[in-house]
């Protein structure tokens, strides 16, 4: 009994002087706990997807007046004198509407098709504070922020099925002019949505450890 005694004061002996050691150097920084980490990574991924619902329906809209914002970028063209050359990058949209606008339905539905390409913009940067992202990710989140980039060649590119965008212009608006600009907004939004989908397949411990 006496040794169990002797041994059980040495313990509390060694455990105060580790406490009185701990005291002395003050709390340490706490890592967050595994639920709170958790949690706001779902918060994030619920920011981005009601930040992109809004996107959409901005979009929608955008899309009933496709016919509309056909015909301000051939008004615009027309008073630039630059009938030629197809309509292939944000910042020529946006040098149309700061200098070659004159109504104010144009310049209406030009802002509009720049402000979703802005919103996108802003959202794309967002996704990179997300997740640390892989290979597969990142190529995607990099291919987006090219086709927003303002001086990116954008005549080449078209939306695919289930998109229509391209098929409401005629044969040379859709080949010579407008084919590539029509297509911008649909297909990075299906790029942000392909981002989501990979990036909700991605362990749980990948997603925590960007918060």
């Amino acid at each position: 009994m006496e040794r169990r005694r002797l041994l059980w004061r040495r313990r509390r002996r060694l455990l105060g002087s580790r406490l009185a050691v701990r005291a002395e150097r003050g709390p340490g920084p706490t890592a967050p706990r595994g639920p709170t980490r958790r949690f706001q990574q779902r918060e994030n991924m619920n920011e981005v997807k009601d930040t992109l619902k809004v996107i959409e329906d901005n979009y929608k809209l955008f899309l009933q007046q496709q016919f509309t914002f056909v015909g301000a970028l051939q008004h615009t063209r027309e008073n630039a004198h630059d009938m030629i050359r197809p309509v292939a990058s944000i910042s020529q949209v946006q040098s149309y509407m700061d200098h070659y606008c004159n109504n104010l339905t144009d310049r209406r539905i030009l802002t509009m098709f720049l402000n979703i390409c802005n919103d996108l913009s802003n959202l794309c940067h967002k996704l990179e504070t997300v997740h640390p992202g892989n290979s597969t990710t990142n190529e995607i989140l990099e291919r987006c922020k090219l086709l927003l980039n303002h001086s990116n060649d954008l005549s080449t590119i078209r939306a695919k099925y289930p998109h229509d965008v391209v098929n409401h212009l005629s044969c040379d608006e859709a080949k010579n002019h407008f084919g590539g600009v029509v297509s911008l907004i649909p297909v990075v939004l299906d790029g942000v949505k392909e981002w989501l989908s990979h990036t909700e397949k991605l362990p749980r411990r990948m997603l925590c450890n960007a918060n």
